[in-house]
């Protein structure tokens, strides 16, 4: 599932995240932005449109999902 919305919360986008989207495409931005995140989906990755990523720091782009194992052992970490 690839999430396209005028919404920037980031709270939003990491709840859509959450629930399985592999992304989150701005509807303000063009195709290419549309195009690269159907593209990270189909190779199994998570896409954020740029400029509604504060949460992580700035970046945009592609992101590798992690399994469930990864986050649990990162959960164990805190």
């Amino acid at each position: 599932m690839l999430v396209c919305s005028v919404f920037d919360d980031p709270f939003l986008i990491q709840r859509a995240l959450d629930l399985g989207a592999c992304g989150y495409v701005a509807k303000n931005k063009g195709k290419n932005d549309l195009l690269a995140a159907l593209n990270a989906a189909a190779q199994g990755d998570v896409y954020v449109s740029g400029g509604h990523d504060s949460k992580w720091g700035g970046l945009s782009g592609t992101y590798t999902r992690l399994t469930k194992r990864e986050i649990d052992v990162l959960q164990l970490i805190k």
